[in-house]
């Protein structure tokens, strides 16, 4: 590969890790809200966030070549999603509000992962 069409790849992988980012700093944000967070969480360090985990899983993501080591990415994601619904602050939640909230925040960390590996895989191509 030449290095300015390289370089045109890692800037395509940046902007959609931006993209990604923002969608699912809002996301994230939208999902806490909505299953009973207790603050609003800031936006813009969401984003940023999201942001620095799209970076890495794409990085980690395009050097795993085998099948056992992607499963273990999923399931830490999976695993990574139920902590931060776990962690950030909430208002007293029933039973059923908390699986609602540990489902919500699964979901929306497997769909996270799932636009990051095509992410990671297009930049392969």
């Amino acid at each position: 590969m030449r290095r300015s069409s390289s370089r045109a790849v890692v800037t395509l992988l940046v902007a959609r890790a931006v993209l990604e980012g923002v969608t699912f700093g809002a996301a994230l944000a939208l999902v806490h809200a909505i299953s009973g967070g207790r603050f609003a969480l800031p936006l813009v360090a969401t984003t940023l966030a999201m942001t620095g985990a799209s970076l890495l899983l794409i990085a980690l993501v395009r050097e795993l070549a085998s099948e056992r080591r992607s499963g273990a990415v999923i399931v830490a994601t999976f695993a990574a999603g139920i902590v931060v619904a776990l962690v950030l602050p909430t208002r007293a939640l029933d039973g059923a509000s908390l699986i609602a909230r540990l489902l919500g925040f699964a979901i929306l960390a497997e769909a996270f992962l799932w636009r990051i590996l095509s992410v990671a895989r297009g930049g392969l191509r």
